[in-house]
């Protein structure tokens, strides 16, 4: 039997998951990413990104790894859940957020 992955969390698991994706999503505008192109340099679709930004309890950790990486390279899942600043700001990517 195969079971929805998000639809598995219990609620406070939901709630965390969704607070992850907040944060990487406030990472990727604060180093003005349009989310298509933070997509695009992780390798993956723009409606994964989307997903992940809205804590879809089903994207794979390797995505979000991926993802975490390309909008801020050098910043680490542990230091995103720190709120640790190492790195954040320094991506050279340009343009408006989505």
């Amino acid at each position: 039997m195969k079971i929805h992955q998000a639809a598995a969390l219990s609620p406070q698991l939901a709630k965390e998951s969704a607070d992850l994706g907040r944060l990487v999503a406030r990472l990727r505008r604060r180093n003005r990413l349009k989310q298509v192109d933070a997509a695009a340099l992780a390798g993956i679709a723009r409606s994964s990104a989307s997903r992940l930004e809205v804590g879809d309890g089903s994207v794979a950790i390797g995505m979000l790894l991926r993802y975490l990486d390309a909008i801020a390279p050098g910043v680490t899942l542990k230091d995103l859940l720190n709120g640790t600043d190492a790195g954040i700001g320094n991506n050279q990517h340009q343009g408006p957020n989505k």
